[in-house]
């Protein structure tokens, strides 16, 4: 682009040149009026344009992502509540199966040695 620009530039006259320079507005029209900067405005409005689509989409999105996350977190919590449950059940088993144990080994012992 800088290229561009150098050869625009040089392609103008001296008094253009100053002219230019001494006009900030002027200088401005000049600068948009190059093809590179015409190029990138049109891309920068483009990506604006697609920046707003996004963000409008994302506005729309929310309250379902809202109430999708919220039934995410009861659902969870649920699933917590039923581990707890099914852990505590899983240690009551246990400590039954070892008084089963226990309570079954003494007989054992004792036909074994008649």
């Amino acid at each position: 682009m800088d290229e561009a620009c150098r050869e625009a530039a040089a392609s103008q006259s001296d008094d253009k040149l100053r002219e230019l320079l001494e006009n900030d507005e002027k200088l401005k029209r000049f600068a948009k009026s190059l093809p590179e900067v015409k190029d990138l405005l049109r891309r920068h409005r483009a990506l604006r344009e697609d920046v707003r689509r996004i963000a409008q989409t994302n506005i729309e999105k929310e309250p379902t992502l809202e109430e999708k996350r919220s039934r995410l977190i009861d659902s969870l919590e649920a699933a917590r509540e039923i581990k707890e449950v099914y852990d505590n059940d899983k240690a009551q088993l246990g400590r039954k199966s070892e008084k089963t144990i226990e309570h079954s080994t003494v007989p054992m012992l004792c036909l074994r040695t008649l």
